[in-house]
């Protein structure tokens, strides 16, 4: 076919006056052979007539073969012409489309279209075609399988496509893909290789950013520690990232075949009420809300969000669900401590009204017992009117009593352990304990037969039985009994061993026992927080057990607790014991009165009753003493006798200098001077002035006269 079409090529190139002229011609040559024959055989001669018939005829003749000449000639012309568009068409599809076409005989002549070439990089005149030269084109390691393809091509095997990278010779790199199929004669023989070549560069680089593009959204969407899971309109997931595959217990999308959302998030059988799901697919718009979901065990928060494709159909919804388990125990943390916050500014404004009385109310009580004293130590045993300075004292000292509790509800008492029976300490507090448990339960005191001497705070003591015996009535709401019990123990190691605390020793065991709710083990292993309370709110501060094992340690001592919920709580306290001789001895240097010998005393004092008792009583005693009524005064009147003076008796708290400040510019004077610092006001007032901090000597107020003569003596005998 490829001979014949350019055989009709050069054909047609001919000018077509030429074929019809050659064609006359011919037709005349024959018409006169043929003419001339005839008349030779009918005339035995050639004749006129026939010659003219002869030559007309072969003019017809000629006519008709050049008109059919001609028109097989412009037939020819019109099907060169659609030819040509044809190819020019089919050029310009194979270049638009980067597909360029090719053949390949078995003897090995390859053809290449133009756009071949172009995809190739190389030109028909200059780059030379063989099989091998199309094969270098090829990149290294692509030339195995690329000769692998032909082979099975050629095999006709009909592997279809094949993508591999041609280099150009310019070095750039471009992806192509080939298509090629056998063809075959009639007989079935195989004659040549025909095929395709296209440049997918362009795909290739899109395929490649668009895989990108995916692997980067899913590692994005797999980074995301927020659950993120994909549903259809039918509740099932459809994708879900690697947070909800781990912590909703997800397998595999593809194996699931029961993946409703609802079974996974809520573990339920169906969309439970108020599933933000449900409003998301009913209304169309996104929907949150946050729960704690049992079947997870987690505080999460849930959004819907629709979806819609191009036709603004909702498709779906996407689930975006986040932990908050953390966030709201943050949040509850947060409200605890707000609360406490709270709760401990009302016991700062209470503490501050306790000292600010408690302060006032001291110095009044040390005017009525030190003139009370005063007027008992010029008596006679035998004089009627002493019955009535006793009960005095007594009151004062309930009232003094009654500062010291103030001073523990507010926790800025001083503590001041002496030695003191236990017993002596729970007798005095009976009545007070009988009132604060009312009526409805009844107190029973069980005491030990022998003294339990023990170095204690007796005020602080009889706070922790208040506080007890007060959770005790809370825990009796109907009534019920509360006993108090003291008795002494030996702990040795088979009691530490099988308690799990204390030290080997002698201890004096309180007990306190009620028949009360009693509490359970969550409970019991938090009694002792500061701030935790059972209570409702407004009804309970949490601090009251908090004080009890505060105040137990500071003695040295151990806090259990036995309860269990219907059979009532026991506490059990445990306080290291001492030696009766050293309680004995303490009692009797109490009962003693310390004289002086004419020592020379500063007295600084702003109270007016304080200062004049306080003059009186150690002139009494047998000191000289110069008076000040606040620290300038002080310091004055120390430069004026500073050779005279030998103990300085300052209130902390005074104005104009404070007592700290004034002692500070006298030691300047001189360095060895001694010195007793006093004050009615609580810890938190002595601490910020640096007296109990510095280890200087230090009476809170009131103090019995003996024991203010007594420290005043001891510190005089120093060295």
């Amino acid at each position: 076919m490829r001979i014949i079409d350019r055989a009709l090529k050069k054909l047609m190139t001919v000018k077509l006056y030429w074929l019809i002229g050659l064609s006359v011609v011919l037709s005349e040559i024959l018409t006169g052979i043929i003419v001339s024959i005839m008349s030779v055989l009918f005339h035995g001669r050639v004749t006129h007539d026939l010659i003219i018939t002869g030559i007309v005829t072969a003019f017809i003749v000629s006519l008709i073969i050049v008109s059919s000449i001609a028109y097989f000639i412009k037939q020819l012309q019109l099907s060169d012409e659609a030819l040509r568009k044809s190819e020019e068409l089919l050029s310009e599809a194979q270049r638009i489309a980067h597909i360029g076409s090719w053949t390949y005989d078995l003897a090995g002549h390859l053809t290449w279209s133009d756009e071949t070439y172009r995809i190739y990089g190389v030109s028909p005149g200059v780059f030379t075609l063989n099989a091998e030269a199309f094969i270098n084109l090829i990149h290294p390691d692509d030339r195995p399988a690329m000769q692998a393809w032909i082979t099975a091509c050629v095999a006709g095997e009909k592997p279809g496509e094949h993508e591999f990278r041609a280099i150009l010779p310019d070095g750039a790199v471009r992806w192509i893909r080939g298509r090629g199929e056998l063809k075959y004669e009639a007989e079935n023989r195989p004659v040549y290789l025909t095929g395709t070549a296209q440049d997918i560069t362009e795909r290739k680089k899109f395929e490649k950013d668009l895989f990108q593009s995916k692997q980067d959204w899913e590692d994005i969407f797999n980074s995301i520690t927020d659950m993120v899971t994909v549903h259809d309109t039918g509740y099932n997931i459809i994708h879900a990232n690697k947070a909800a595959e781990k912590i909703l217990g997800l397998p595999l999308i593809t194996e699931l075949k029961d993946n409703k959302c609802f079974k996974f998030y809520h573990g339920t059988n169906h969309p439970p009420e108020g599933c933000p799901s449900c409003d998301c697919l009913k209304t169309g718009l996104a929907a949150t809300f946050e729960v704690f979901e049992h079947h997870l065990d987690k505080f999460i928060e849930i959004r819907a969000i629709p979806r819609f494709d191009s036709e603004n159909r909702m498709i779906g919804l996407i689930h975006i669900v986040r932990d908050i388990t953390e966030r709201r125990k943050s949040e509850e943390q947060m409200q605890r401590l707000e609360d406490q916050l709270r709760q401990s500014q009302k016991m700062e404004a209470i503490g501050q009204l306790a000292g600010g009385i408690a302060h006032d109310f001291n110095n009044i009580l040390t005017a009525i017992i030190g003139y009370s004293s005063l007027l008992k130590m010029k008596m006679n045993d035998n004089d009627p009117l002493i019955n009535n300075i006793d009960q005095i004292l007594a009151s004062s000292e309930r009232a003094a009593n009654l500062t010291q509790s103030l001073l523990a509800f507010s926790r800025k008492q001083v503590t001041n352990p002496q030695p003191a029976d236990l017993s002596g300490i729970i007798n005095k507090v009976e009545n007070l304990l009988k009132r604060i448990i009312g009526e409805d339960v009844e107190l029973k005191i069980i005491l030990a037969d022998a003294p339990l001497t023990t170095m204690a705070d007796s005020g602080q003591i009889q706070q922790v039985l208040m506080n007890l015996s007060t959770n005790a009535r809370d825990a009796m709401p109907k009534g019920g009994a509360l006993t108090i019990s003291t008795e002494a123990i030996d702990a040795d190691e088979g009691f530490i061993k099988s308690h799990g605390f204390g030290e080997p020793g002698s201890y004096a065991l309180i007990e306190i026992s009620d028949t009360g709710a009693g509490m359970d083990e969550k409970t019991r292993d938090r009694i002792f927080e500061p701030f935790f309370t059972t209570k409702e709110a407004g009804k309970g501060t949490g601090l009251g057990l908090t004080m009890v094992y505060g105040i137990v340690k500071q003695h040295n001592g151990y806090i259990n607790v036995y309860s269990e919920q219907g059979h009532g709580t026991t506490f059990k306290i445990y306080l290291p014991l001492i030696s009766a001789a050293a309680h004995k001895e303490s009692k009797k240097e109490e009962a003693a009165v310390f004289f002086g010998s004419g020592e020379t005393i500063l007295l600084a004092e702003d109270d007016d009753d304080v200062r004049i008792f306080t003059k009186a009583l150690l002139e009494e005693a047998g000191y000289e003493v110069i008076v000040a009524s606040n620290g300038q005064d002080a310091v004055r009147l120390f430069r004026e006798n500073e050779h005279k003076i030998d103990l300085l008796l300052f209130d902390v708290i005074m104005p104009l200098l404070s007592g700290k400040d004034a002692y500070t510019r006298i030691k300047r004077i001189r360095s060895d001077i001694k010195v007793l610092f006093t004050s009615g006001y609580p810890a938190d007032f002595i601490r910020a002035h640096e007296i109990t901090g510095d280890k200087l000597n230090y009476i809170a107020k009131p103090a019995l006269p003996g024991e203010l003569l007594k420290i005043v003596r001891e510190i005089l005998k120093t060295d």
